[in-house]
């Protein structure tokens, strides 16, 4: 495994993944900050998705292997049920409150793991006029790609 990020055709980028779409995807970094929000200490994973068939896509073959996602874990009482579902997409043991402050990021890492994803495609809106943004060429209004995940999927448990 590799830790450089692969690169990927533009066309990449801006797939549209329908709801309840289910990837592959392995764990190339994990952070351990602050959210910019609240201040709280997070897991931020970096996923990248590995061994999917290529989306086609108007009549084109699309690679999306390497493409990412973003995972941002609160580490707090209060979302410790997302915490635990991350790590048992894992395949790691469930946290307690008293585990969280001690929790090492880095176990992720050259993980895999299955999980829900979607896209959302929205107008690209200037933040000081509040205004869509139009193609300077075509008038059309131009837009932003959004790729979440929606829900990790659980390992076995083999206890």
């Amino acid at each position: 495994m590799s830790n450089t990020k692969k690169r990927l055709a533009t066309e990449a980028y801006s797939i549209r993944f329908p709801k309840n779409t289910m990837l592959q995807l392995r764990c190339r970094e994990a952070k351990k900050q602050k959210a910019k929000s609240s201040g709280n200490p997070q897991h931020v994973l970096t996923l990248e998705v590995i061994n999917t068939a290529p989306f086609e896509v108007d009549g084109e073959s699309i690679d999306i292997n390497g493409l990412e996602f973003n995972s941002y874990s609160t580490l707090t009482e209060k979302a410790l049920e997302f915490v635990n579902r991350t790590r048992r997409a894992f395949g790691f043991s469930d946290l307690t409150a008293a585990d969280l402050e001690s929790a090492d990021e880095k176990e992720y890492v050259g993980q895999v793991c299955w999980a829900f994803v979607e896209s959302t495609e929205e107008d690209r809106i200037n933040e000081l006029t509040k205004e869509v943004v139009k193609d300077p060429y075509t008038g059309e209004p131009m837009k932003t790609y959004n790729r979440r995940i929606t829900e990790f999927v659980a390992k076995p448990s083999y206890e």
